[in-house]
């Protein structure tokens, strides 16, 4: 029972190396691992978070376009694959690529700060 990518990762990895006698809740186990890794990984590039010497993690600049693109690109992709339509997270990809390329021209032409296109 393949649960997700992190999850069908685990399992291949679990097989490569031998592991096909663990109970299934530890391969699954692992693929919740592999996914919280993906999912930390995003927030890194995106901005979400940042890397701090006192504390090892911290929020990172939340003005920037980057990061409020990202949560409205995750919200739009999970209404797409919450209703259903097919081609839905590859949809979501699209529409925040052409929303950040307006946003970067606008920035560029205009030399308008990003805050003031949302307000």
């Amino acid at each position: 029972m393949v649960l997700g990518l992190g999850s069908f990762l685990a399992e291949c990895i679990c097989v490569y190396i031998g592991l096909h006698f663990y109970a299934v809740e530890c391969i699954q186990s692992i693929g919740a691992g592999v996914g919280l890794f993906f999912a930390f990984s995003g927030f890194q590039s995106a901005g979400i978070v940042a890397k701090s010497d006192s504390t090892l993690v911290t929020i990172g600049q939340l003005g920037t376009p980057g990061t409020i693109l990202a949560p409205i690109g995750l919200v739009v992709t999970l209404i797409l694959v919450i209703r259903g339509v097919k081609g839905g997270i590859l949809i979501g990809i699209v529409l925040v690529t052409i929303a950040g390329i307006f946003v970067r021209i606008l920035q560029q032409v205009w030399r308008i700060p990003f805050y003031h296109l949302l307000s």
